[in-house]
């Protein structure tokens, strides 16, 4: 390359050795600057002439010796020809690079790649056909490399960049794969029901016959956008087409794309067995098929598949296994964080709030698709409402809201509006929860349903009726407890009524529950203080494999039978379940109901957390329930409100009043509050 004889390169290999400039590489096949510095001053010092020339003869050599540059060798051979300010064998080795990076999942580096690409193209400004590609073909793989990269905003200005260079008129078949290019951009971008029209035009623009992948592709990608819009009636006709024209063209991957959207399809047709098998069969068919992007979504519709069918710990584990051999492929970003969204809505739903609230962070923290980021704000919203943090799920919720309302879909939007009611709820902002529970229920009898994301939001809208109507109960306002019920019922009405339309094996499990739990608050609603509908929901839940909700069962179970009367050790059974649940899950707020009936229906849980000193309570002589009167009467309770919290009578809150006043040795209720404030007795106010 340099041009001296081989006794002269040795002579100055010696000489650069001997003084340590150059040092032998670790394979002990070159040599290499024992300084970066050292290099770059050496680089420095050189005359502009001298560089291009150096970079020429080594880009010459590389491109008849790749050998020498091993992996990575087009990357290498771009950079040089760029500094040899050479633009025409730059162009092409950086477009030969980006292939490569490609193909090693390296696709930011990639995307670096065919970007400098573009720019030499502009520069050119190259006429048509002089290479074998042009400048929208460079604009598709730019825009596919960022989309796997996770630069949303780049991948959809690339792809309407390339849409707008080519004529459908002229090139139907690129237009076509320019506009579906588009719509996967947008839908990572949060704008799904954007993207349907796009892939409506691109199956237009291909011709049905005779058959090819080029229509395969627009068909199957059209019903895979209408499933994750909820449109499952078209999305099985466009689905079912294309699996027997896949199988006809040998076309594993898109086999594989259209089985595992077919699968999510069938699972909310009630075909649960039917959606479970397409799931499995899209995954294998994904692992043969060796396509990155495939295996990650086909672990995403499978795992699904098998939560819609009830399995929700089964759904859980094979999503996590999904998630390592994502991210060995490369597509963390994409495929990765949906799989991590996926499990944390899972583990939230069943009661692991800490290990769901971890793996929402890490997508929080590094996501980029605007589409995964908004289901997972809600799913860590709703986190943050059950662990107490209000102020947080507001922000989580409000944001991942707002990117939600082009994503279309219930797979976002129920589990978000479920965490938005549950957030009014705990703020105790009851008529806030009843507006929004109305609008969460009007959604799905307006769309096809899809109880998984949705059956929540009728019994939520239920509970928040109860609610009312124990605040009427307590004000005496018979309309406003007649209204209550109305709307109860009819909630209710049309849970039923949807449940009873889900075709096949019928709804699925989960739902089911979710039934059961509304029809319990109904009973609640309506003063009727029975155990038993709490506990078929209760059961119902366990099957499914959930804490919380079984636990929330057992709470209203425990506080039915205080109502009704029942003795301690009655109460204690549902509610020391409930407490053990409240313990395991870590949620304070939840913890705090259970701790505070258990304290007003005399109820020992062995927690002491938040009580004085036992010394201290010992000294004065108060027993627990007298204790228990005293906060309350610090609270400014009268000894009938005394007596409802406590489900004792008013006369007997007075006789406990009466012998409290004696050991504080005080003579009014006013000196007895004074004296619990000052020894630390009285309730702590919450400031959250």
């Amino acid at each position: 390359m340099i041009g001296a004889a081989e006794s002269e390169l040795l002579a100055a290999l010696r000489e650069t050795t001997d003084h340590h400039i150059l040092v032998s590489s670790a394979d002990g096949r070159a040599y290499m600057f024992r300084h970066a510095l050292l290099r770059e001053a050496i680089y420095d010092d050189t005359l502009v002439g001298e560089r291009l020339r150096l970079h020429r003869g080594i880009a010459e050599t590389l491109d008849q010796h790749r050998e020498y540059a091993g992996t990575g060798a087009a990357a290498e051979l771009a950079y040089h020809w760029l500094a040899a300010g050479e633009a025409l064998p730059a162009l092409v080795a950086s477009v030969e690079a980006a292939t490569e990076a490609d193909a090693m999942h390296a696709y930011d580096e990639g995307f670096g790649h065919v970007r400098r690409a573009i720019e030499l193209w502009d520069q050119l400004k190259l006429p048509r056909g002089e290479l074998g590609f042009d400048r929208a073909d460079l604009l598709l793989h730019a825009s596919h490399l960022a989309d796997y990269a996770g630069h949303d905003k780049d991948a959809l200005a690339l792809a309407e960049e390339a849409r707008g260079e080519l004529d459908e008129a002229v090139e139907p078949l690129r237009a076509a794969t320019a506009e579906m290019r588009v719509a996967r951009a947008m839908m990572y971008g949060a704008r799904a029901a954007d993207a349907l029209e796009h892939l409506a035009a691109a199956r237009l623009l291909v011709p049905e016959d005779p058959p090819s992948l080029d229509y395969l592709e627009a068909l199957s990608s059209e019903g895979r956008m209408m499933m994750v819009l909820g449109l499952r009636t078209e999305a099985r006709e466009r689905l079912e087409e294309a699996i027997p024209l896949a199988e006809r063209l040998g076309a594993k991957t898109l086999l594989a794309a259209s089985l595992g959207a077919l699968a999510l399809v069938y699972a909310n047709l009630g075909q649960f067995e039917r959606a479970i098998a397409a799931g499995r069969k899209a995954i294998r068919l994904a692992e043969e098929s060796g396509s990155p992007e495939e295996i990650g979504r086909a672990y995403v519709n499978g795992s699904q598949a098998i939560d819609d069918a009830g399995g929700l710990t089964e759904a859980l584990a094979l999503g996590l296994v999904g998630i390592p051999l994502v991210d060995r492929l490369g597509l963390s970003r994409g495929p990765g964080d949906q799989l991590r969204g996926q499990a944390g809505w899972r583990l939230q739903r069943i009661g692991r709030l800490a290990d769901a609230e971890r793996i929402l962070q890490t997508v929080l923290e590094n996501g980029t698709s605007q589409f995964i980021l908004a289901g997972v704000r809600g799913f860590a919203g709703r986190v943050a409402v059950e662990r107490g943090g209000l102020a947080r799920a507001e922000q989580l919720l409000e944001s991942g809201w707002a990117l939600m309302q082009r994503s279309g879909g219930s797979q976002l939007l129920g589990p978000a509006m479920a965490a938005r009611v549950l957030l009014e709820l705990r703020r105790g902002e009851l008529e806030r929860s009843r507006e929004l529970a109305r609008e969460a229920v009007e959604r799905p009898v307006r769309a096809e349903g899809e109880l998984i994301y949705n059956a929540e939001l009728y019994w939520l809208a239920v509970r928040v009726e109860a609610e009312l109507a124990e605040r009427a109960r307590t004000l005496r306002d018979d309309d406003a407890l007649e209204e209550c019920e109305r709307n109860a019922a009819a909630v209710l009405d049309t849970f039923t009524r949807t449940i009873g339309k889900v075709p096949g094996e019928g709804a699925l499990p989960e739902s089911l529950a979710f039934h059961a739990l509304a029809e319990a608050e109904l009973a609640r609603l309506r003063g009727e203080r029975t155990v038993e509908p709490w506990q078929v929901a209760a059961e119902r839940f366990r099957n499914v494999g959930t804490i919380y909700p079984p636990a929330y069962a057992e709470l209203r179970a425990a506080e039915a039978l205080a109502f009704s009367g029942g003795r301690p050790a009655q109460i204690a059974v549902p509610l020391k379940r409930a407490h053990a649940a409240a313990l395991e899950i870590g949620s304070p707020p939840f913890l705090e109901e259970v701790v505070g009936l258990a304290r007003r229906a005399g109820v020992p849980l062995g927690e002491r957390e938040g009580e004085p000193e036992p010394g201290a309570v010992a000294d004065l002589g108060l027993t627990d329930r007298e204790l228990e009167v005293l906060r309350l009467l610090a609270d400014g309770r009268t000894n009938g409100q005394i007596g409802g919290e406590l489900f004792i009578t008013p006369k007997t809150a007075s006789v406990h009043v009466s012998r409290i006043l004696m050991k504080l040795g005080v003579t009014n209720r006013a000196e007895a509050a004074a004296a619990a404030h000052r020894m630390g007795l009285a309730r702590q106010v919450s400031v959250d």
